[in-house]
């Protein structure tokens, strides 16, 4: 996995690491939904979700709507994508091919 994002001053743009069969969005929710259906209250600290104490469906639709928005913001899904569109490759928020690989 890889955490592509834009160098450029006061760009910030970034994606998520890209994707597999074993890392995506499906994935991700199949193990969220695993660990959050059991309907309790947990702690968590404030900067997961914003507050000490959570319950844990309001948790998982929370992280729901963190995958929508991820899969909506990913560029390049796969590294495979990502090799055949490197040499010509703008970011999508500035236009400039300033790229940095995690």
């Amino acid at each position: 996995m890889a955490y592509l994002h834009c160098h450029t001053r006061g760009c910030h743009w970034s994606q998520d690491d890209f994707w597999d069969r074993k890392y995506n969005p499906l994935t991700k929710l199949w193990s969220d939904i695993r660990w959050l259906w059991k309907p309790r209250m947990m702690k968590f600290d404030r900067e997961a979700y914003g507050r000490p104490r959570i319950f844990s469906w309001h948790a998982l639709a929370l992280e729901v709507v963190k995958e929508v928005r991820n899969v909506r913001r990913m560029k390049w899904w796969t590294w495979e994508s990502w090799k055949r569109a490197k040499d010509t490759a703008v970011c999508p928020k500035c236009g400039q091919r300033n790229w940095d690989i995690d």
